[in-house]
């Protein structure tokens, strides 16, 4: 049901007019003594509460004698005898954020919905201290002080502002509550608990927040927000993605952009973007690609946990990985200085793949052809080695350069970093070569078929990736080879060619591979 176009302006007036009086009363009593009474452990309630609920419907039954009451202080209020029945109700906490106004903490509001027939048709959240109104219509935007608000853009956790709140019943469910915590808090920018759900709500719909959940929240607490959020352009369910109404035993809000990756985040016990150091008290593992945003890089433990993150530059990672048991990449490392004979690592590497996939393991450059300007780099190429480079090699020049750049000057880096190639390592996980080109459909599902018959976190570690990072800095096709070359590191390996060629500066040109008897 929708109301009338004069009957939602009418409902809108006074529901505003009530929220303003009552924010009055608070604002009158926030520097004054509060008696407060407890209805629960940590459930106050101040005299405030009970004065601003009363001035909210002593002013709505003036306009709406016949309308149904929710509130907080109040339960369930029914129109007076003989008055006739109506499809409206209004939802009402008088005071939220009663603990924040009792000890002087400046956050708390009044908020105020109006209901017909299940739908919420009106909602307004008032700050009495910062005088900011927020007001919603169904199907007419949401506002503050008069200006059309929206929520935020932000698409990334690592650059999202999250809220939580804490439920009366905390010390019963605290395990799972801080477990819940933890889960976002290696997610995202930032975690905050202003203690205002309705607050919260609002802080969503004009994009100073970017998410907010929490357990056991009341009808009152959720309903007027539900209506704003919606109405600025967010989304709102349960936790776990289900269906939300003001009746939910959980609440998740976000801007849309950002719903899917927290309901994942927390959905997951999982080390996000960042990582945490408990995770590399122990034997660790990395495969990393080079890829638009810099160096994607997957972290394995030997028994199961894993992380994901994403480096501008490598010795950014090395910085963060430099006790790793060992560093595998999707590049050349080690370079031949002259001579005509290419690397033999690519020569025994095409042989084991075999056409199609042979064709995958381009020439390496020399290492004078990555020290001089790009437009001179296939000329150095040819003039030292006989040989001209593909375009494919001259793409990634960068990135040579950067790793031989840092393994020069990075003694112990040495010993960490290795190469391999990413088709040699679903080779080797496989048992035989890919049919399809990675970047079709048919060949991202075959490769990804392949890592979880190896890893058993591949779907997480996957879905992760692709919810954490955009496309234009990381591909699918990198998360893919990343994770085949922190599964080949776990080992048992193998070495092409083995002994491995050193080169002149003392680095092994060799790439290595899963053995194909993992046993």
């Amino acid at each position: 049901m929708t109301l009338s176009k004069d009957m939602l302006e009418k409902v809108a007036q006074i529901g505003r007019q009530a929220a303003l009086a009552a924010g009055a009363v608070l604002r009158q009593n926030y520097h004054q003594p509060h008696r407060i009474t407890l209805k629960g452990v940590i459930d106050p309630v101040t005299e405030s509460d009970l004065q601003s609920q009363e001035m909210i419907i002593s002013l709505i039954r003036q306009g709406f004698p016949d309308h149904e009451f929710l509130a907080e202080e109040a339960g369930v209020a029914t129109p007076p005898p003989g008055a006739p029945s109506s499809p409206c109700r209004w939802i009402i906490d008088p005071l939220d954020g009663t603990v924040n106004f009792a000890h002087g903490y400046p956050a708390f509001c009044v908020s105020i919905a109006c209901e017909a027939a299940g739908q919420m048709q009106y909602g307004v959240v008032y700050d009495p201290l910062r005088e900011e109104l927020f007001e919603a219509r169904r199907g007419g935007g949401a506002w503050l002080n008069g200006q059309a608000i929206t929520v935020s853009r932000t698409d990334r956790l690592d650059r999202a502002l999250v809220t939580t709140g804490f439920p009366y019943d905390i010390r019963e469910r605290l395990p799972e509550t801080l477990a819940r915590m933890g889960r976002i808090l290696g997610a995202v920018q930032g975690l905050r608990r202003g203690g205002s759900a309705a607050l919260d709500l609002c802080y969503i719909a004009c994009g100073r927040l970017d998410g907010f959940f929490e357990e056991n929240l009341k009808p009152w607490d959720t309903a007027a927000g539900l209506l704003l959020v919606q109405e600025a352009g967010g989304m709102i369910t349960t936790i776990e993605g289900g269906d939300y109404d003001i009746y939910s035993p959980n609440i998740l809000a976000s801007n849309g952009l950002l719903h899917d990756h927290l309901i994942f985040c927390m959905k997951n016990q999982i080390v996000a973007f960042g990582g945490s150091e408990p995770l590399l008290d122990k034997p660790f593992f990395v495969g990393a690609d080079g890829c638009r945003g810099g160096w994607f890089a997957i972290v394995l433990t030997p028994d199961g946990q894993w992380q994901t993150e994403l480096f501008q530059e490598i010795s950014s990672l090395w910085k963060k990985y430099h006790e790793a048991s060992l560093i595998l990449l999707d590049v050349p490392i080690g370079l031949k200085e002259s001579g005509f004979d290419e690397r033999r690592c690519d020569i025994e590497a095409r042989s084991l793949l075999g056409p199609p996939r042979a064709s995958s393991v381009f020439r390496a450059p020399c290492r004078q052809a990555i020290y001089v300007d790009i437009m001179e780099t296939k000329f150095t190429n040819l003039q030292i080695t006989g040989k001209s480079l593909p375009e494919q090699t001259l793409g990634i020049i960068s990135k040579i350069r950067e790793v031989d750049e840092m393994l020069l000057r990075e003694t112990k880096a040495r010993a960490c970093f290795r190469e391999v190639h990413p088709e040699l390592c679903f080779w080797a996980l496989a048992g035989r070569s890919m049919q399809h080109n990675k970047r079709k459909v048919e060949g991202f599902s075959e490769r990804l078929n392949v890592l979880r018959s190896n890893n058993s976190n591949t779907a997480e570690i996957v879905d992760y990736a692709l919810a954490k990072f955009k496309r234009k800095e990381v591909w699918k096709d990198d998360i893919l080879d990343a994770l085949a070359a922190a599964i080949t590191a776990l080992g048992p390996l193998c070495s092409i060619p083995d002994p491995p060629e050193l080169d002149e500066k003392g680095l092994p040109m060799q790439m290595l591979y899963r053995s194909l008897n993992k046993a």
